[in-house]
């Protein structure tokens, strides 16, 4: 039984039993990342009147919303964590 594999033991559905936690996170995260970062983008734009966004504003745009999605999904991470060890 020590050559015996996990997908052997409990199945091909093993290999994905973290995928559904993991996407319960994954993907309110690009979601607040992704709507901030367009929508700091669209304000710039908006602002100033130019179509091109600097590199510079672009580093500060993603950083914000990088940040806001982090911290909007972290009580996500933690609870998924605590699944995980339970």
């Amino acid at each position: 039984a020590s050559d015996e594999t996990p997908a052997r033991r409990a199945g091909p559905g093993s290999f994905f039993k973290g995928v559904q936690p993991s996407l319960v996170g994954v993907i309110p995260y690009a979601a607040v990342n992704l709507g901030m970062y367009d929508g700091i983008r669209k304000y710039y734009q908006t602002r100033t009147g130019q179509e091109r966004v600097p590199k510079s504003v672009a580093l500060i745009a993603g950083s914000l919303s990088g940040i806001c999605g982090a911290t909007v999904t972290f009580p996500l991470e933690v609870r998924r964590d605590k699944h995980k060890h339970v």
